[in-house]
Order: C-alpha cells, then structure tokens, then sequence
C-alpha cells in the first residue's frame, strides 16, 4: 500500500476526526482527498466564511497526530494562488 493512502488510513480511522456535516469537517474532508497533493486556497473559500479559523483549529489537531498544514505559495503565469498541503512533520 502506497504510504500516501497509509497516512489517509491512518488520520481517517484517528479518534476525534471532525464530522463532515461541519465547516471543518468539510475543510478536512477536502484536503485529505487531495493528499498527498496540495489544495488550492480558493477551493477552501466557499465551504468556511472563517476558513483561517478552521484550518488554524486543524492544524492544532492533526499535529498532535504528527501531521502538519501549512500554506504556500506557488507563481505560475504571474498569479499566486496560496496552496494549502497537508504533510508529515519535517516534510
């Protein structure tokens, strides 16, 4: 099993994962679809009017499971969309 599909195993099985009926949950359910790829910052927008305060409280609760969310940002054709990525600490 690729290690990618090990480490969605892994945090969907984790107690405490936030419901996707949620803002959270719903942030959460995105990014993990798209891991190991990043998530593009305005794919984010319409499912949470606070997205920063969502995504601060997951990166507060997938690090205690060793995982991190970070932002970055990517040009490409003289645009930056901020990219969202979910990775392992120290990745």
């Amino acid at each position: 099993m690729p290690e990618h599909t090990i480490h969605r195993v892994t945090i969907q099985l984790s107690s405490g994962a936030p419901s996707c009926k949620t803002q959270c949950g719903k942030i959460f359910a995105l990014i993990l679809s798209r891991y190991p790829d990043r998530v593009p910052l305005y794919e984010i927008f319409p499912l949470a009017k606070q997205y920063n305060a969502r995504i601060f409280s997951l990166r507060r609760w997938l690090w205690a499971k060793g995982f991190d969310i970070s932002c970055e940002e990517e040009w490409v054709d003289g645009q930056c969309p901020h990219l969202v990525p979910l990775s392992l600490h120290g990745s």
